[in-house]
């Protein structure tokens, strides 16, 4: 929250670590070179010279926004409850209410899907991608669970599913285009970040040149911790990054911004404002998006 700093009362993580009987916080926890028989291989450079178009017109501002104004469509996916001997997630039902605020407050049309095992979250999300209504301005997945150090997320038989493969679910050709938010809350390993002071203080247009896309673009995942570290939760109130989110989306100061900049403020507030004893997290993402994505327009929430 604005202004309040968060201590560790109540706070436990999102990483892997097991039951066990002494008293400790809930817990959930991500370049290789080639060589050929003669050593590494040789990489070419090779020089591409682009011929521009004939009548080409250069790509202004207004088209470097994704269209809002067709539905926007989401999942949201929730596990707390785990095969022993992994640690029941207190708190995380928080998750669930912060993340239905975020997608009613973008209009994003929703379905909900709690405790899932390995296979079922594959095909929940599966039939999803299948599902998807079109025309469709957006796609949201938000999955809250536990995770591990290589990117697992877990669910609630003890296995792991990969960031990778939910990714590769949306990789069709039928949903070119059209950008794909993935929210993940969990560990990323069980490093725990101190912080320190900084210092002493697709669609079709005439008028719009051909436009390119691959099956990989139009993705951004925004995780709620940095790679090998732990992500916290309060017993009471949720997950921190979850929270936060919540609060950035939904209190109308930071409507004008694009989904990046709000991510950025997020990072800022959570690294300021939260804390465990010393200890905080660092959100990050990682994005293929081509353009900005804003919610000032209120699209249409599709019916699931």
């Amino acid at each position: 929250m604005p202004g309040t700093k968060r201590d560790s009362s109540g706070a436990g993580t999102d990483s892997i670590t097991k039951e066990n009987k002494s008293h400790t916080s809930s817990s959930d926890r991500s370049s290789t070179q080639r060589n050929s028989p003669k050593g590494p291989l040789a990489v070419k450079n090779i020089s591409v010279k682009r011929k521009p178009k004939e009548g080409a017109t250069p790509i202004g501002d207004e088209h470097m926004y994704y269209p809002m104004e067709e539905s926007r469509q989401g999942l949201i996916i929730v596990n707390t409850t785990f095969k022993q001997p992994y640690k029941y997630r207190k708190g995380a039902e928080k998750d669930r209410k912060h993340l239905i605020e975020v997608y009613e407050h973008l209009n994003v049309g929703y379905e909900v899907a709690n405790d899932l095992r390995k296979n079922k979250m594959i095909d929940k999300i599966n039939l999803f991608s299948k599902n998807i209504k079109k025309p469709c301005s957006v796609i949201f997945v938000s999955i809250s669970t536990h995770g591990k150090d290589n990117g697992g997320l877990l669910c609630v038989d003890g296995m792991f599913v990969s960031v990778g493969e939910i990714v590769r679910c949306f990789e069709k050709k039928e949903l070119l285009g059209i950008p794909k938010i993935f929210i993940i809350q969990a560990c990323k390993g069980n490093a725990k970040e101190e912080r320190e002071c900084e210092g002493d203080s697709t669609h079709s247009d005439s008028t719009i040149p051909t436009q390119y896309c691959t099956k990989r673009a139009d993705v951004l995942i925004a995780y709620s911790t940095s790679e090998g570290c732990l992500s916290y939760r309060n017993t009471e109130n949720g997950s921190w990054f979850i929270e936060v989110l919540k609060d950035c989306v939904t209190n109308g100061r930071y409507d004008s911004k694009h989904l990046v900049e709000i991510l950025t403020i997020c990072t800022n507030k959570i690294v300021n404002d939260y804390c465990d004893g010393n200890r905080t997290q660092t959100p990050s993402y990682y994005s293929t998006l081509m353009k900005f994505l804003k919610f000032e327009k209120r699209g249409k929430a599709s019916k699931t």
